[in-house]
């Protein structure tokens, strides 16, 4: 899967206007023919979910002027949805994957593709879902993606709590499972045509981070990671992180998969080590064994400044362009209303999503940006797209015009 180059023309002095400006919406754009994919990523797939029914109505319903528009879907799935086994003595015993089918029912029932995001450790929430994705994790303890089983597998030895349980990646009995899983799910849907591409979650999410607090010997956390573990991180292969990285994503390559399969480029936070050293050192390496590279930070910083925490992923898309698929994500759910304009940082669970959506800044902009820095997979937010396409949002009115112009313009890239 090598899709061809989408080309844009972009003026970066407005489109950095329209990103701060919290009155004006920016004007996306004409992009030229090309190849891309618009993605909606993360749309619910529970029914009880406020948005569910809105998802069906204004995005899936073949009459809505998103359906055309839509490539497919980003689902989310946890290492529990169909690695099951026996707690007790911490061994597996099948798969099962039910759970993963009934999320992509509705989206392949409309024709669209479905693409997987593999957790083994979440970015948050401690109680699992009765039903659904994460539903068979381990309650309360900050961690539903990793089946219950491996927690024994492991051995207390091998998890600590790093604001949620989280395993010693390094471990034989993680990555000997770990891969096994990994094999099971590439096999099972090999010859479902609905299925796009799979991102593999080598670290935290679906991403190549390790857990916040983890180079702090000071704390339990970090004691477990640097001391005990041996966790390093830097620009090479002797960095005990880089070199699971480049086991795990040499593992991926022998597997032959007749799925894309992918890996996030994230910035891997240490002291005194620059934020892009490991990205930079797996990015070839993926790319040699056929892995599309994706970066899920996309916002205002990257068209402030695409190095830093933005890993100079400009750089790395501009050099391996047109040898596997490039992805980009925005950081989280847009703020259209301008960078910064959606609220002050509450106290509490939803601080981190209010900073997140403030940064992000508004869509319009950040779209035509990703297209000329060669991006051939675009997944934006189910939020944004019913911003854009649900006139009963509250922010349809005020910016929902543009937000669907800014997605239409991206559309005829492909």
């Amino acid at each position: 899967m090598k899709p061809r180059l989408a080309l844009l023309a972009l003026s970066l002095a407005l489109s950095t206007a329209g990103a701060r400006d919290p009155n004006n919406s920016p004007n996306p754009v004409s992009v030229a023919p090309g190849s891309l994919a618009l993605e909606v990523f993360f749309p619910p797939t529970d029914q009880q979910h406020r948005e569910f029914a809105d998802v069906q109505k204004y995005l899936l319903n073949k009459s809505s002027p998103a359906f055309p528009l839509i490539s497919g879907a980003v689902i989310r799935v946890e290492w529990s949805d169909f690695d099951l086994g026996d707690a007790r003595t911490g061994t597996h015993t099948r798969y099962d994957f039910k759970i993963i089918d009934e999320e992509i029912g509705s989206w392949i029932s409309a024709g669209k593709s479905v693409n997987f995001v593999l957790h083994t450790t979440p970015y948050g929430g401690s109680h699992c879902p009765r039903f659904g994705s994460g539903s068979n994790g381990a309650q309360d303890i900050g961690n539903c993606a990793m089946p219950p089983w491996m927690w024994t597998a492991l051995g207390s030895s091998n998890y600590t709590d790093c604001g949620g349980q989280v395993p010693n990646y390094l471990s034989r009995e993680f990555q000997t499972n770990y891969q096994a899983a990994i094999k099971a799910l590439i096999e099972h849907y090999a010859s479902n045509s609905s299925v796009g591409y799979v991102r593999i979650g080598l670290g935290k999410g679906g991403e190549i981070n390790l857990p916040g607090g983890w180079s702090d010997p000071a704390t339990p956390c970090g004691e477990a990671y640097t001391k005990r573990w041996g966790y390093t991180v830097g620009n090479s292969e002797k960095y005990t992180w880089n070199s699971y990285l480049k086991k795990m994503l040499e593992f991926e390559g022998t597997l032959n998969s007749s799925k894309q399969l992918m890996v996030s480029i994230t910035p891997v936070r240490a002291p005194g080590v620059p934020p892009e050293a490991v990205s930079h050192f797996i990015a070839p390496i993926a790319v040699k064994e056929g892995i599309g590279l994706g970066h899920q930070g996309l916002s205002d910083q990257s068209v402030q400044n695409c190095k830093g925490m933005q890993i100079d992923w400009c750089e790395l898309f501009a050099r391996f362009s047109g040898k596997v698929p490039l992805e980009s994500q925005t950081l989280g759910p847009s703020c259209p209303r301008g960078v910064g304009q959606c609220g002050d940082c509450p106290r509490g669970a939803q601080c981190g999503r209010v900073w997140i959506t403030n940064t992000t800044g508004p869509l319009p902009p950040l779209i035509p940006f990703a297209i000329k820095n060669h991006a051939t997979i675009l997944e934006i937010y189910c939020e944004d797209w019913l911003i854009a396409f649900n006139p009963n949002h509250p922010e349809n009115r005020r910016t929902g015009a543009a937000y669907a112009e800014a997605i239409k313009q991206a559309a005829q890239a492909r």
